[in-house]
C-alpha cells in the first residue's frame, strides 16, 4: 500500500457522460488533492464523450487516477476487485450520480474517523440536486410488514435543515451512493457480499461492521447531491436479494434497534443520556394547510414549555413545517412510522369529526395540549390568538430556496406589489370574478402591481401576475416584500401573519363567529350584515359549526355585496396606517 494515498475513491460508471462528467468535476473542485486516488470501473462504456472525460480529468488530476475495464456489471464483485488494487488507508465507494457539495469534505471524513475509533463505516448527508431536499440521512429497518428488517430511508423528501438530519449519530445503515470505511477492515469482513445479485448490498456491509462490533456514523458536514438511480430502472426490485438478507440478519436487527424508541444513537453521550429522558410526543394536523402552518405555532409555544422534546409532525402537508428547526421529524400521512411515543396530540376532529359544542380547532388543539402538558399556557395562547400577538416562526430556507427568496426580494422591491388571494375551493365564499378584476385594475391604476397567489383551480384574475404552488419559503419570501395582501383564504393568511405586512381580510361577517384575526389584519365586511348567528358558516375558520360535522354552502350573499372601490379604500388606508 502506498503511504501516501489516504483516500481511494472506487466509481463504478457506464455511458451517461452527463453524470460521470459531474461526478469528476465536483471531486476537482473540492479535494483535487494528491493523497487522494480515483478508481474508476467502466462496464462497458461505448460512448465516445465518456473515454474523453476520462482522458481530460486523468489531466488534470493531481493524485492517481485510474481506468479499469470491466466486463459486466455486478455491484458487489465489481466494488472488491477495484478495491483490492486500492493504495488508501480509506476506501470510499462512490456512485457516478453524485457530486460533491462540501468543500471540505476530505478533511472531515479523516478527521470523522480520528475522532471516532469506533467507527467502521461512514456515510454522508446525500441532497436531491433539483430542490435539495434529503435523499440519504441514514438507514433505517423496518418494524413490522412484510418488508420487516428491511431498511428504508425515514428522511427522504424533508428539509436539508430539519433538526433530525443535522446531527452526527451512529445510524443503522448508511447507503452505498457514499460509503467509507478503512481498507483493512473491508478486507477483514470480506467487502461486499457477492451473493447477492442486486440490492441491499450496502446494507448487508454494514451489518457486517456491526456484527465485529464497530458502528456506522452518519456525518451531515458531509454533504453531496445524488440523482439516485441514475443508472437503474426505478422500481427494480430483487425479491430473491431481500429475502437472503432477512434471514441473515434479522436477529441481530431484532437485537440491535429494535429494543428501544430510536434506531439511532447520539454520539456525544451526554446527548444520549437526556435523550433517553426526553418526552417524544407525535403531533397530528392532517388536513387544511393554514391550520397545518398555525399548529406549527402551537408547536413552537408547546416547545417553549419543553424544550427537551422530541416533537413528531404529521401532515398531508410535510413540506409546509419541515423547515422549523423546533420541529425533529415530519412525517407524510402515509410515511412508515416505526417511532413509539410517550405523547400523542391528536384532535378529534380529524377526518370531520367535529365536537358537537362547536368550538374551533385552536380551542381544541390548544386542549389536546392541555392534555400532554399541565403547564401548557392555554388561556395565553387563546388570549395571544385574540389580541394579534399569537407568534407565528418563519420557516428556515435551504441553499435552493435561499436563493429564491433571495431573488424574489429583488424582483418585488423593484416597485410596489400588492399580493391577492382568490379563494380557497369553496365557491359559496369567493368573492366574484368581475371584483376581483376590477380591484386589481384599480390597484394597478394606483401605480401597484399585482400578484396572485393561489392554487391552480383559482381564478386567473385579469391583470395578475400569478404565482402557482409556491413553496412555503417562497410564498413567505413574496409576502414579506408586498406593501400589502388581500385574502379570504386561510392558508396564505397564517404566512401573511408570520411575513408582518398589511392584511386586508374580506370576509361576509353575517354573525359572531368568524376567526380570531391578529393585529396586522384588517377585517372587512359588508355595512349590511349583521351579528345573528349563521349555522354551517364556514368561513376562514368560523366556530359555528352542526355538531355532525356536516359541511353546508354558506346562504349569505354578503361576501359578494362587498364593492371593489370600498376594499380598495381599506387598502389604502391599511396601507396608510403602517407608512
Amino acid at each position: 500500500m502506498n503511504n501516501q494515498i489516504q483516500i481511494s475513491i472506487v466509481i463504478l460508471t457506464k455511458d451517461r457522460f452527463e453524470l460521470i462528467d459531474n461526478c469528476l468535476q465536483s471531486l476537482l473542485d473540492t479535494c483535487n488533492r494528491p493523497d487522494i486516488e480515483v478508481l474508476l470501473g467502466d462496464t462497458g462504456s461505448s460512448d465516445r464523450q465518456v473515454y474523453e472525460i476520462y482522458q481530460s480529468f486523468g489531466r488534470r488530476w493531481q493524485g492517481v487516477f485510474h481506468v479499469t475495464q470491466l466486463p459486466s456489471y455486478h455491484f458487489s464483485k465489481n466494488n472488491n476487485d477495484l478495491a483490492s488494487h486500492a493504495q488508501g488507508k480509506f476506501l470510499l465507494f462512490l456512485n457516478n450520480d453524485t457530486a460533491a457539495v462540501s468543500t471540505n469534505w476530505a478533511a472531515k471524513l479523516l478527521s470523522s474517523f480520528a475522532e471516532n475509533p469506533q467507527v467502521g463505516i461512514i456515510g454522508a448527508k446525500l441532497l436531491y440536486a433539483h430542490n435539495h431536499r434529503i435523499q440519504h440521512a441514514g438507514v433505517e429497518f423496518i418494524r413490522n410488514g412484510p418488508l420487516r428488517h428491511l431498511g428504508y430511508h425515514p428522511y427522504r423528501n424533508r428539509h436539508s435543515l430539519m433538526p433530525e438530519v443535522c446531527i452526527p449519530k451512529y445510524m443503522p445503515a448508511v447507503t452505498g451512493a457514499f460509503l467509507c470505511m478503512p481498507k483493512h477492515f473491508f478486507e477483514e469482513i470480506g467487502g461486499f457480499t457477492e451473493s447477492y445479485a442486486q440490492e441491499v448490498q450496502d446494507v448487508d456491509l454494514c451489518m457486517k461492521a456491526l456484527e465485529q462490533g464497530k458502528k456506522c456514523l452518519y456525518q451531515p458536514e458531509i454533504t453531496f447531491f445524488h440523482l439516485e438511480n441514475g443508472t437503474r430502472i426505478l422500481g427494480e426490485e430483487n425479491i430473491h436479494d431481500r429475502q437472503i438478507f432477512q434471514k441473515k440478519w434479522s436477529g441481530l436487527i431484532n437485537q440491535a434497534f429494535f429494543t428501544s424508541p430510536f434506531q439511532s444513537t447520539l454520539i456525544r453521550e451526554e446527548d444520549q443520556a437526556a435523550r433517553k429522558t426526553q418526552p417524544r410526543v407525535l403531533v397530528e394536523r392532517a388536513i387544511a394547510r393554514g391550520d397545518v402552518l398555525a399548529t406549527a405555532a402551537i408547536v413552537a409555544l408547546y416547545r417553549e414549555n419543553n424544550p427537551g422534546a422530541h416533537i413528531t409532525f404529521k401532515t398531508a402537508y410535510p413540506e409546509l413545517v419541515d423547515s422549523y428547526p423546533f420541529i425533529d421529524r415530519v412525517l407524510h400521512t402515509s410515511d412508515i412510522d416505526d417511532f413509539s411515543y410517550d405523547k400523542e396530540v391528536v384532535p378529534g376532529y380529524e377526518g370531520g369529526n367535529w365536537r358537537k359544542n362547536a368550538v374551533t380547532w385552536l380551542e381544541e388543539m390548544a386542549a389536546c395540549f392541555s392534555q400532554v402538558d399541565a403547564g401548557f399556557p392555554t388561556h395565553r395562547l387563546l388570549r395571544s390568538v385574540q389580541d394579534g400577538s399569537f407568534s407565528y416562526p418563519v420557516p428556515r430556507n435551504s441553499m435552493v430556496e435561499q436563493d429564491k427568496a433571495d431573488f424574489y426580494r429583488r424582483f418585488f422591491r423593484s416597485s410596489k406589489h400588492i399580493a391577492i388571494s382568490t379563494g380557497a375551493g369553496w365557491p359559496e365564499r369567493e368573492w366574484t370574478p368581475a371584483a376581483w378584476d376590477h380591484l386589481a385594475g384599480m390597484l394597478t391604476d394606483a401605480g401597484y402591481k399585482v400578484v396572485q397567489i393561489g392554487g391552480g383551480d383559482d381564478y386567473r384574475v385579469q391583470g395578475a401576475l400569478q404565482l402557482l404552488n409556491r413553496s412555503l419559503q417562497e410564498n413567505y419570501s413574496v409576502l414579506k416584500s408586498m406593501e400589502a395582501f388581500v385574502t379570504l383564504d386561510s392558508y396564505p393568511l397564517h404566512i401573511a401573519i408570520a411575513a408582518r405586512i398589511p392584511i386586508i381580510v374580506l370576509t361576509c361577517k353575517t354573525c359572531a363567529n368568524t376567526v380570531f384575526l391578529p393585529s396586522n389584519a384588517r377585517e372587512i365586511r359588508h355595512r349590511g350584515a349583521t351579528d345573528t348567528p349563521l349555522a354551517g358558516c364556514r368561513f376562514l375558520g368560523c366556530r359555528q359549526k352542526f355538531g355532525d360535522g356536516r359541511d353546508n354552502p354558506c346562504p349569505s350573499p354578503i361576501l359578494k355585496q362587498l364593492g371593489a372601490e370600498y376594499v380598495m379604500g381599506e387598502i389604502v388606508t391599511a396601507i396608510a396606517g403602517t407608512a
